[in-house]
């Protein structure tokens, strides 16, 4: 049997407000609140999502989801690929890297880096574990020798994000990590065989110096609209403008973009400090930890005469699963009594201030296989007690709890809650 789960959403949104500065010039910077010190900007190695708001400006995608509509949109390719079926388990995607993409040193990007990172990140002696469960689910990566800039992605069809998976990854230049090309020796099912070989002392050098660049922090080969150029930790991360960016050829790409001359990221791992420097102009983008102060600083007119204040969707969602592999949550009906219990538009307030959306699955309003005809469970108190009576769970002996004679046993209504941290 299946395990299934009846699913409560909520989505949450992130509450950010930034300062209405005129850009009278391309030389004005932009001063952003980082709320720790992310101690790794590298894209393969960051440790933490922290490390994503400064790197994603230094490194590059093949696309990402637009901040608007929450689709993929193209970056370092041309346009994002439709999955076709390869075989029964497996999709493969076809892509083309732009023209003009290319590292700051000036080498093109190829395939050769995307099937180089995937092998990278597979490799026993690599240290990116955060992405090796993800990555396993690559078949193989196929290059064409007349087409340096087109790749065949084969992934398997079990992950349901396999075209997510495919395109959302950054990439690493190969001519800097292995100028020799010893990865193109190996297909990814050998590298995820641990073919004997690759723990040679060839290997372990190549791996002691792809390891190693995780710290790095300066004068890093990128393909991005930025460079950093200081890193003080626990103090700031600045970026300055690269003048000689690739991108620049290609105009109405957001992602693309790089206005600023700098982006300072300041790090304040106290909220209230970062409102008292936003309130001396010394912050121009902070985001907020809770809508509480979000909502507050938003109603206080002395702030938001200066500020704007923004709260976009994220592909991100609470929930209450129940499952119903398990004892008295098999019955259907004891499933339903108890969505009928969940005040979801009361949770909302709660968590968020009713910033988020309810949605009735685990997938966006925004995708197009939403389904817009299913109504959310209303919250019904007395419609619950009535389904619970009529399926025999009553207070027989008034003790408060209800209870229901299931074969010889009179078992009483009481469920488990386990709760995150």
């Amino acid at each position: 049997m299946k395990t299934r789960f009846l699913f409560i959403l909520v989505l949450l949104s992130m509450m950010a407000c930034k300062q209405d500065k005129p850009a009278t010039s391309s030389a004005f910077e932009i001063n952003i609140r980082l709320n720790r010190d992310p101690q790794r900007v590298h894209p393969v190695f960051s440790p933490s999502s922290i490390g994503r708001e400064v790197f994603q400006y230094i490194f590059l995608p093949l696309a990402d989801f637009h901040p608007e509509d929450l689709k993929l949109h193209p970056i370092l390719i041309e346009q994002v690929p439709q999955s076709e079926a390869a075989t029964d388990s497996t999709n493969v995607f076809e892509m083309n890297i732009r023209e003009e993409a290319s590292w700051s040193d000036g080498t093109p990007i190829t395939a050769e880096d995307y099937a180089f990172t995937i092998k990278t990140v597979l490799h026993p002696l690599c240290k990116a574990t955060g992405w090796k469960p993800y990555f396993e689910f690559f078949k193989e990566v196929t290059l064409d020798s007349d087409k340096p800039k087109n790749l065949k992605v084969y992934i398997d069809n079990k992950y349901m994000l396999a075209r997510e998976l495919a395109v959302t990854i950054n990439l690493l230049p190969r001519h800097i990590y292995d100028p020799e090309n010893l990865l193109a020796n190996y297909s990814i099912s050998e590298i995820n065989k641990n073919n004997p070989s690759l723990q040679d002392s060839v290997h372990v050098k190549l791996f002691n110096l792809i390891n190693n660049s995780a710290n790095q922090k300066t004068d890093m080969v990128q393909c991005g609209p930025y460079k950093m150029t200081s890193y003080e930790n626990e103090q700031y991360i600045i970026l300055e403008r690269q003048d000689s960016y690739w991108g620049n050829k290609i105009k109405g790409n957001p992602f693309l973009e790089n206005n600023p001359q700098k982006l300072i990221f300041r790090i304040v791992p106290d909220e209230l400090t970062a409102i008292n420097m936003a309130k001396e102009n010394k912050l121009d983008l902070l985001t907020l930890s809770t809508s509480n102060t979000y909502l507050e600083l938003k109603d206080d007119e002395s702030i938001s005469a200066n500020w704007s204040f923004q709260a976009p969707q994220l592909i991100r969602h609470y929930y209450i699963a129940l499952n119903n592999k398990q004892g008295l949550l098999e019955d259907v009906n004891l499933r339903r009594a108890l969505a009928h219990l969940a005040d979801v538009d009361d949770y909302m307030q709660n968590i968020d201030g009713g910033l988020g959306i309810r949605t009735i699955g685990h997938f966006h309003p925004s995708r197009q296989y939403y389904n817009n005809e299913l109504e959310p469970v209303p919250y019904d108190v007395e419609k619950a007690k009535n389904i619970l009576s009529e399926t025999g769970w009553e207070d027989n002996n008034n003790d408060g709890v209800r209870e229901k004679k299931i074969g010889n046993t009179t078992i009483d209504l009481e469920l488990d809650i386990l709760i995150t941290g």
